[in-house]
């Protein structure tokens, strides 16, 4: 109760000095009694004959003297009386003609000096220390300071050689403890004993004073504590831990690295891809890393795509041919596998993929289903259609993997209506293109043959 009637007080005075040349001040006449002076208005005694002098300031208060020590008598006025609702130290109103006026002791008389500052504010000084009151009276600094400069809006104290920050209400920003201050656009820099921190301008710790770098770059603070660096937010949050030895904006995330092993953290701080991996390179919308000779990939939210076991990987078209021990396979981009990794060799012919394992053949489509199986000496593509070959014998298999000729024939003649003309011991027959057994060879061209 006592904060809000100190607040309702505080707001009447200013009104009453916003309109200081309709307050009746001039109404007060300094008269001298026994050698003490005191203050009557409206023949009215309104502060006592105590005082060993009394001079007006600003149409709005008194500068008093008991001794060598000085103090401050406020003075305010309005027309309407405002009983039980100003503090009650400043008693009770003087009844004029027109309104009421009050004068009561604001600051005692316990100053060396009372001296004008800037904008509305007065520095007082005792014992060689000085603080801050305004034109009421009010306290903003307390006197014990060194010396005191208002800048920025803000004031600058210093003390035993150490620095603070109020701002204009008296209300603490930075406590007077740091050996040097600094201000930028958006926070103070403050630096104690060559460690480093941040406050905001409303006195809020944004990164604690303990160290011994701080760079602001990229809407957030790299921070750095003996060999390891850390990132915070413009709002104090961490966002990356000071546990790093190095630390890169790459896009919107961050390339950290310990001892020698990589990883990275996204902007908000959550780990994408932990920090374990020799090398790390972005390409193709995803993470390619590195561990031991070992290769994988991760996305850019941090899943594993491939996990780091494969000898070397590569983009070939939308999915990536791995090898491992010698042995390839395909594997797509969500990470699905579409040819296990067990193959010699595989390469890619339009949308399928010929695959070759122990001197063996076969073909599969590209979505990791088998066309041919991988047990053939050689596979001839026709089209739509395939000639494979396994010990010396001939077969045919249509393009979605369906048998049409079995490998058993020593060989096989392709005629130009689609037909076939096998031989087998010496026998031939002939087959349509979906092999079935015709009676009679028609008179047609051969366009292959297993011969040539």
């Amino acid at each position: 109760m006592k904060l809000i009637s100190t607040l309702i007080f505080l707001l009447c005075v200013t009104f009453a000095f916003a309109e200081c040349y309709d307050n009746h001040f001039d109404e007060c006449r300094i008269e001298r009694q026994n050698g003490k002076y005191g203050i009557v208005i409206d023949k009215q005694l309104a502060i006592p004959y105590e005082y060993d002098e009394i001079v007006p300031q600003h149409n709005c208060f008194f500068k008093v003297r008991k001794g060598r020590k000085y103090g401050i008598i406020s003075y305010f006025y309005e027309k309407h009386k405002r009983d039980g609702r100003l503090p009650k130290e400043i008693g009770r109103p003087i009844a004029l003609k027109k309104g009421y006026a009050w004068l009561y002791l604001s600051l005692a008389c316990e100053y060396d000096k009372i001296e004008e500052y800037e904008n509305q504010f007065l520095q007082i000084s005792r014992d060689d220390r000085k603080g801050i009151v305004n034109y009421y009276g009010t306290l903003v600094l307390p006197c014990r300071f060194e010396k005191i400069e208002l800048s920025n809006n803000f004031f600058w104290v210093s003390s035993e050689g150490l620095y603070g920050i109020y701002n204009r209400y008296g209300s603490t920003i930075i406590p007077c403890r740091y050996e040097q201050i600094e201000l930028t656009d958006r926070c103070f820099y403050v630096c104690r004993d060559r460690l480093k921190g941040v406050y905001n301008r409303y006195g809020s710790v944004i990164i604690p004073c303990q160290f011994s770098q701080i760079e602001c770059k990229d809407n957030a603070y790299y921070v750095t504590k003996g060999k390891y660096q850390g990132i915070y937010n413009l709002y104090g949050s961490v966002i990356v831990p000071t546990q790093y030895t190095s630390i890169y904006k790459e896009g919107g995330k961050y390339l950290v690295e310990n001892d020698s092993l990589k990883g990275i953290v996204n902007a908000y701080g959550s780990t994408v891809i932990p920090c374990k991996y020799n090398t790390i390179e972005y390409e193709d919308g995803v993470y390619y890393v590195s561990a031991g000779g070992k290769y994988g990939i991760y996305n850019t939210y941090g899943s594993t795509i491939l996990p780091c076991r494969y000898s070397s990987i590569r983009k070939e078209g939308r999915q990536y041919l791995v090898e491992n021990n010698g042995l390839q396979g395909i594997v797509n981009t969500y990470g699905s596998t579409i040819i296990p990794c067990r193959y010699n060799k595989i390469q890619q012919e339009g949308n399928i993929y010929y695959v070759t394992a122990n001197g063996k053949k076969g073909i599969f489509n590209r979505y990791g289903s088998t066309i041919i199986p991988c047990q053939y000496d050689e596979i001839i593509s026709l089209g739509h259609r395939y000639i494979v070959k396994r010990d010396k014998k001939f077969g045919v298999y249509n393009q979605y993997g369906s048998t049409i000729l079995p490998c058993q024939f020593q060989k096989i003649e392709c005629l130009n209506n689609g037909h076939y003309v096998t031989t087998r011991d010496k026998s031939q027959q002939v087959y349509n293109a979906y092999g079935a057994l015709l009676e009679n060879r028609t008179n047609m061209k051969v366009v292959f043959s297993t011969e040539d």
